[in-house]
């Protein structure tokens, strides 16, 4: 298998967990964790739990991503292309994530996978941890 190693920027908190959405938030839009953290909350995340579909788009348009490009055709992408069609900018096929971060090089990007978030800046991955090459984006914000 493939990994990609990621940049080791990734601010966290010692006190949560499934927090990749906040970490992907702080590290792509340049803002501090606890401010992340508290954005996320008030569209609904709670501490030490996984986001759901509507709060990630709601606090990362609110943040300041407004090209959202929806990916593929897995369940998760037709998810966000059904629920969310009023804010997303496009579609395209399938890409993996080590061909996201190929192809869209330059500028800062949150991409989500099948229960993960992680921003994207200028080709890099910014993460706590390293992240398999074949995971399918589904979904990317772009400020």
């Amino acid at each position: 298998m493939q990994y990609i190693k990621s940049v080791p920027n990734a601010q966290t908190r010692s006190s949560e967990s499934k927090d990749c959405a906040v970490r992907a938030l702080a590290s792509a839009a340049v803002m501090d964790y606890d401010e992340a953290h508290e954005l996320l909350a008030y569209y609904g995340r709670p501490d030490r739990r996984a986001c759901v579909g509507f709060t990630l788009v709601s606090a990362y348009v609110d943040a300041g991503f407004r090209d959202i490009t929806v990916f593929g055709s897995t369940s998760g992408a037709e998810y966000y292309r059904r629920t969310f069609k009023h804010s997303i900018s496009r579609s395209e096929k399938g890409i993996t994530l080590k061909n996201f971060c190929k192809t869209y090089n330059k500028g800062r990007y949150i991409v989500s996978y099948k229960g993960h978030a992680v921003a994207v800046v200028n080709g890099e991955v910014i993460d706590i941890g390293s992240n398999l090459a074949n995971k399918r984006v589904m979904i990317a914000f772009k400020r």
